[in-house]
């Protein structure tokens, strides 16, 4: 008779008669396992063996040992629309783990409405430890039932008269709501890419009977799972009273910040068929899932759910091989480069032939000459990675001097030919300057101070030049120090820990105090033992 009663709780539109019914029966059908959070439900509620956010507190406890960071958790579904009397039957979630030094603790609350009519209550506490070989959790719920009052209620059919009296429901005569307080339990075992779980809920079951004694029967879950940093593949069996169901679910992440989900569900007289996806970006994800049951229920269109979760920040942990980190970090940027020395030696090479080229000119008293083969020392293009060179500045201050000296020698006729390289310098300092080539414009400016150091204009853009620069140089920094970091996060996330490290160590070699870098690493490390 129960079974038959679910059954028609499941197809019937007719609200008042569900509510008495449910009452009738003692709660058969309170606290179903309908699932919680867009997540799960997109992998058809397999989520027994997974279990890795602050879901866990729902379906395995067990589940909060293995997060690392704090996360908060929402969700709401909106169940069998398009019924033909447009019941609206929800349900809302709400989640949070914390990752405490001692144990990891989670937080829940579950609530399920039927437009008033009917509605339950779930607040859970949870919490979870790390054991040399596998992972426990327990989780102590509040739950409570309530049930609307309505004219059905108070002007309840007599079964001896044949008709309503206008004498209340005697089921309600202790009142429209019960509550107690059950236990859950679970335990994760990770054994390779693979990872099994089961998880016991209502091990303590509250009598949730208005009239009648009713307990919430003992729900089992066993289930398998594959999980690979693209993708996760699970199965598992769900075992209540003398019934059970088989779910199958899938993960895949197609991009860095999106997954595609999927899923069945078949036992019995049960068969559900589950679809979703989430976007992920920064430290938000946002999730949809969609069940359309294959059979019971007709002409719906299907559960819907939409989730938003929040994963905080990492926890700062503290390691003596920190240490050891950032050292790493400074010896991998004070490394030289054998192809940035290749760059040099080659550039040093044609920089000299020049240099020479100038000083020959000179001692054959050919100032013109010599003046030329100086200035294209000066004005020698160097690749932007050894523009800083020690050996390099140290030649073009040489070329730059030696050219001041024939300048100053020239007399009347080198003034006017000084006048003129000033306004050349200048004019083409000015269009590198448009050009945001701060570093050249600079240089250009200089030549023009060599001619005549007090030259006010060219000292002032010289100095509107450098600032400019300086603030390229820092956002193209910041730029690649965040690209970096990015990129580490993502590989992370994808289980390619080697692949993050190497990421967030490029960031300490842009700035090797950057502590969060360095906590990532350790976190990271710890993963590949």
């Amino acid at each position: 008779m129960i079974k038959a009663l679910k059954q028609l709780i499941r197809i019937t539109a007719m609200k008042g008669v569900l509510l008495l019914m449910l009452a009738a029966v003692s709660a058969f059908a309170a606290f179903e396992d309908i699932g919680a959070g867009a997540r799960a439900a997109g992998m058809a509620n397999a989520f027994t063996a997974i279990a890795d956010d602050a879901y866990a507190v729902y379906y395995n406890p067990a589940g909060l040992a293995g997060l690392k960071n704090p996360e908060a958790a929402s969700s709401y579904g909106k169940m069998f629309m398009n019924l033909s009397d447009n019941s609206d039957i929800g349900d809302t979630n709400l989640m949070f783990a914390y990752p405490a030094k001692f144990a990891s603790l989670g937080f829940a609350v579950k609530q399920f409405s039927l437009d008033g009519y009917y509605g339950e209550n779930q607040y859970a506490f949870a919490a979870a430890k790390r054991f040399k070989y596998f992972d426990l959790g327990v989780s102590l719920k509040q739950m409570t039932i309530e049930y609307g009052s309505t004219k059905y209620t108070s002007n309840a059919f007599d079964n001896t008269k044949g008709y309503a009296d206008g004498a209340g429901d005697p089921v309600f005569d202790s009142g429209f709501s019960k509550s107690g307080f059950g236990v859950d339990a679970g335990i994760l075992k990770n054994s390779g890419d693979f990872r099994f779980g089961c998880a016991l809920q209502n091990i303590v079951s509250p009598d949730m009977g208005l009239r009648e004694s009713y307990k919430l029967p003992l729900r089992i879950k066993t289930g398998i799972a594959l999980i690979k940093p693209r993708y996760k593949v699970t199965g598992e069996y769900d075992k209540e009273d003398a019934g059970g169901s088989f779910r199958l679910g899938t993960e895949l992440n197609v991009l860095s910040f999106f997954s595609l989900r999927g899923g069945f569900e078949f036992g019995g007289d049960l068969a559900n068929i589950s679809v979703g996806a989430s976007y992920r970006m920064n430290l938000f994800s946002f999730d949809y899932a969609f069940t359309l049951p294959l059979g019971g229920i007709e002409e719906t269109l299907g559960n819907h759910w939409l989730g938003l979760s929040v994963r905080f920040g990492e926890l700062p942990e503290h390691s003596p091989r920190a240490g050891k980190t950032i050292r790493e970090a400074v010896k991998t940027r004070e490394k030289k480069d054998p192809r940035t020395e290749k760059i040099k030696q080659l550039t040093l090479k044609n920089m000299k032939r020049l240099y020479f080229y100038a000083l020959a000119a000179e001692k054959r008293a050919e100032s013109e000459n010599a003046k030329r083969y100086y200035q294209q020392v000066i004005v020698y293009n160097v690749p932007g990675i050894i523009v800083g060179d020690a050996e390099i500045k140290e030649l073009i201050s040489k070329s730059e001097t030696a050219m001041s000296n024939l300048e100053s020698d020239g007399g009347a006729a080198g003034q006017a030919s000084s006048l003129e390289l000033m306004k050349k310098y200048f004019a083409r300092a000015t269009e590198y300057y448009k050009n945001k080539d701060y570093d050249k414009a600079i240089k250009e400016w200089k030549k023009v101070l060599d001619i005549d150091p007090s030259h006010k204009l060219s000292l002032a853009k010289i100095a509107r030049a450098e600032e400019e620069s300086a603030k390229e140089k820092e956002q193209e920094k910041q730029n690649k120090m965040k690209e970096h970091f990015s990129k580490g996060t993502v590989y992370y996330i994808k289980g390619e820990y080697a692949k993050a490290i190497k990421e967030w160590q490029k960031v300490l070699e842009l700035d090797p105090g950057h502590e969060l870098s360095r906590q990532k690493i350790i976190l990271a490390q710890e993963k590949l033992k």
